[in-house]
């Protein structure tokens, strides 16, 4: 049938889940790069002599700095690229008690309570830093706004509004968290469509389709638009490929002397199972049986679990 055509992908459990333990060690390498140029910076503020004074902050210096960093590697597994980030995870936790540390020595002689913000704000920091790439990409503008608001946390320190600080670190710590699972989730579907759109041009190539345009963002600034690619199939005339970050609409609007038939898409989605993509192309709308003076239709995708690309 011609027309649009639409389906759910889902990629092989194994695949999913070496995807899935990957997107978390960049996250975590981020993290720690951010975790280790912001220790660096304490310490160019802190008297060698005064370090030393504190013994526990001392030794969780020296546990930070002597600690090897696990490495990922393409032939590990799910299950080893898992521990990888559990490895690292833990090392997360090493810096985060060191700048902790640090924070309430460069407070010393300050309020207790002070220290204890002081040392909140410097771990809300540390996360903005490692989301800062993502945020310049999903959310231009927003991490110069966090960073106001926690240069008016420290300010709230130095003012002795401690109650005022300890709502907004509360706050901005909620804040974090929902965009750090926004973006995670943005990045994992956009990852995912990049692997079936690899997986569409190869397909494409084998029917014999040429590339017409090459593969672009609908909208050049915003990388959440859909992602475009246009094929020429010759006898049947042109086709769009529109990847959104849920799902795949083929724009196809063909005449009726030369329309793809469902057998040709049911080719087309035997031929993604060998990339671990799995679709279901079905008609958007309309009757399933067309009459012969119909020039297009519309196709869709059966929806998966949980709305997404992949199988969970």
């Amino acid at each position: 049938m011609s027309g649009i055509k639409y389906s759910e992908i889902a990629l092989e459990r194994e695949k999913k889940a070496r995807q899935d333990a990957m997107q978390e060690i960049e996250q975590l390498e981020a993290r720690l790069k951010a975790s280790d140029r912001r220790i660096e910076e304490m310490l160019e503020n802190t008297a060698p002599e005064v370090l030393a004074s504190f013994p526990e902050v001392h030794a969780g210096l020296k546990a930070w700095q002597e600690g090897e960093l696990p490495v990922a590697t393409e032939e590990m597994n799910s299950s080893e690229l898992q521990e990888v980030a559990a490895r690292m995870a833990e090392r997360c936790g090493v810096a985060d008690d060191v700048q902790q540390g640090l924070a309430r020595i460069r407070e010393h002689g300050r309020d207790e309570k002070a220290g204890e913000l002081a040392a909140q704000v410097e771990m809300l920091r540390n996360r903005v830093h490692a989301m800062r790439e993502l945020m310049d990409k999903w959310e231009p503008g927003r991490a110069i706004g966090l960073e106001q608001e926690l240069e008016g946390l420290e300010a709230g320190i130095r003012a002795d509004r401690f109650i005022t600080v300890a709502e907004g670190c509360g706050t901005l710590d909620e804040s974090l968290s929902g965009l750090e699972e926004r973006f995670s989730g943005l990045e994992a579907r956009d990852r995912q469509r990049r692997v079936v759109l690899d997986a569409v041009q190869e397909v494409c190539r084998e029917m014999g389709w040429d590339e017409f345009r090459a593969p672009r963002l609908e909208e050049p600034e915003d990388p959440a638009s859909a992602l475009l690619f246009t094929v020429e199939t010759w006898s049947d005339g042109r086709m769009e490929f529109r990847l959104s970050l849920e799902g795949i609409r083929v724009d196809a609007p063909f005449t009726t002397g030369g329309r793809l038939c469902y057998s040709q898409f049911d080719l087309f989605s035997d031929r993604l199972k060998r990339f671990g993509v799995k679709t279901k192309f079905k008609r958007l709308g309309g009757p399933d049986d067309l009459p012969e003076d119909r020039t297009s239709d519309a196709i869709d995708m059966d929806q998966a679990d949980e709305q997404q690309y992949m199988e969970q």
